[in-house]
């Protein structure tokens, strides 16, 4: 996924509906690009996608959906 905004830093994270993101990467402090981590849910859900860079953490709500009918199972 791409997070865009401002006041990134290398040490920012981010997290879908409370999991944190996997391969991580900050480009021009203004973009994160990361894998997002799997979900156990069953159906389409959206979810919250937080960052938390120093301090401070932005949420927004509702901002991601896992669509179940992509994610193989076996």
């Amino acid at each position: 996924m791409n997070v865009t905004g401002t006041g990134f830093s290398l040490t920012s994270t981010v997290t879908v509906d409370g999991n944190p993101c996997i391969d991580l990467t900050v480009t021009g402090f203004a973009l994160i690009s990361c894998t997002v981590p799997p979900t156990t849910a069953l159906v389409n859900t959206q979810v919250t996608v937080a960052v938390t860079s120093g301090g401070s953490t932005q949420t927004l709500a509702n901002s991601f959906t896992y669509n179940v009918a992509n994610t193989p199972s076996i």
